[in-house]
């Protein structure tokens, strides 16, 4: 029995009896009218509504409200370079040499409570430090040699970066370091020092003004810190 095979169109390769429609799915005469029908959005004759006009009532508001936004903002912005620096005494300046050291007030690892500006009237060591830094651990000897040879003339804190408390309280005491351990452990105070680095050395003169900043191991530690102290 022989297949019987629908008639191709030349032009498109389609079966012509896929182009047939019914006459009820014809598209309508082009002469024809379509009506579009009412969603209802608007009434007729009226079109979209109106903006509101702004009355003298408003006006006052917003401007009283974008007033409030930009002081809230402003208290907030302020609030944040503060517990960023943990300063004391309005002094917000990052430390920078020839300008005044931002003054701070940290606990010692053997829980005293340590101000810079309690020193103030000689010269001051700040030294940023961690146990898991290798060179600082390698410059606390120099650092602590310098210190006994001054015999308090000058003092020294150390500021601890570590992560754990306990790390900075167990090598101040087995090493038996004279001098004040301070923990600095939201890292606030060496985001007021701008501290990238350590060690970081910072020199603070007796009316409270940086002196020098040293930042890595510094040969001849003892002949430069000879010469930031006089």
């Amino acid at each position: 029995m022989k297949s019987t095979e629908l008639p191709v169109s030349e032009e498109a390769g389609t079966p012509l009896n896929a182009l047939e429609q019914p006459p009820s799915a014809a598209a309508p005469a082009a002469s024809e009218p379509v009506s579009v029908p009412d969603t209802g959005a608007f009434p007729p004759d009226e079109g979209p509504p109106r903006l509101a006009k702004l009355t003298p009532r408003k006006v006052l508001l917003l401007a009283l409200g974008l007033i409030f936004i930009v002081l809230f903002s402003g208290w907030l912005t302020e609030r944040r370079v503060r517990s960023a620096e943990d300063v004391i005494d309005g002094q917000l300046s990052v430390a920078a040499v020839g300008e005044p050291a931002p003054n701070f007030r940290l606990k010692s690892t053997d829980g005293r409570e340590i101000r810079l500006s309690d020193y103030r009237g000689r010269p001051v060591i700040v030294a940023f430090w961690a146990t898991w830094c290798g060179p600082c651990l390698y410059e606390m000897p120099e650092l602590l040699k310098f210190y006994q040879q001054e015999g308090g003339k000058v003092a020294l804190l150390a500021v601890s970066l570590d992560d754990d408390e306990q790390d900075a309280q167990g090598y101040a005491r087995y090493n038996r370091l004279p001098f004040p351990v301070l923990y600095d452990g939201t890292k606030r105070v060496a985001a007021g020092y701008a501290v990238e680095g350590i060690p970081a050395l910072f020199v603070v003169g007796p009316k409270g003004t940086v002196r020098a900043h040293h930042v890595g191991l510094i040969s001849s530690l003892e002949n430069v810190l000879e010469d930031d102290v006089k």
